[in-house]
């Protein structure tokens, strides 16, 4: 059986703790869990990720999910990524 990489990159703990909850029980799903830049930016380079989930803001008031999603891109373009936030009217201007 295939094995499906799953990327969770968000600074709440709570947020990564549900993804690998609800994946965890499908033995085909593997899920990785990164708290910030940096540690998801080692993950894109070390492991080969099929979809990743990113928030838009890691830290206060910077949307530095754009760095991760702009490191998919260029090291895994294979990869599909969605963007999460909690402040969407925040972010529509700058992406949109």
């Amino acid at each position: 059986m295939k094995t499906f990489t799953l990327l969770v990159v968000d600074d709440e703990v709570g947020v990564r703790q549900k993804f690998v909850e609800e994946f965890v029980s499908n033995t085909a799903i593997r899920v990785l869990a990164a708290d910030s830049v940096e540690s998801a930016l080692e993950l894109i380079r070390t492991e080969f990720i099929n979809v990743a989930f990113v928030d838009m803001q890691l830290r206060p008031n910077m949307p530095t999910g754009i760095r991760v999603f702009k490191a998919l891109a260029d090291c895994r373009p294979s990869c599909k990524g969605i963007l999460l936030t909690q402040h969407p009217a925040v972010y529509r201007k700058q992406l949109f």
